[in-house]
């Protein structure tokens, strides 16, 4: 969520994912959730992305054992030659 609000992740940045899952604890006649988003807002590159980005839905908790401090991943950018090359490549492609 907010992916525009983050300069990084608007250039080509990615989360490379540490853990994709997360234990929960979901409340008697609670949906259990697809997924769960994460607040992506100033995220910069070679931030580390934790827990308390998670947007837990209403009726979900995080279980009890999982830390304050659980890793979900960390922010890279794009490398510098990276779109170069892309471009190069698509006009290879088109002729």
């Amino acid at each position: 969520i907010n992916e525009e609000e983050s300069n990084t992740l608007k250039r080509g940045g990615f989360l490379a994912p540490v853990n994709r899952f997360i234990e929960c604890l979901v409340e008697d006649g609670a949906p259990i959730p697809e997924y769960i988003a994460l607040e992506c807002t100033g995220l910069r590159q070679k931030d580390v992305v934790r827990r308390d980005r998670l947007i837990i839905p209403e009726g979900v908790k995080v279980h009890p054992r999982v830390p304050e401090d659980y890793l979900m991943g960390t922010v890279f950018g794009v490398r510098g030659g990276g779109a170069a090359v892309l471009e190069g490549e698509e006009g290879e492609e088109a002729n």
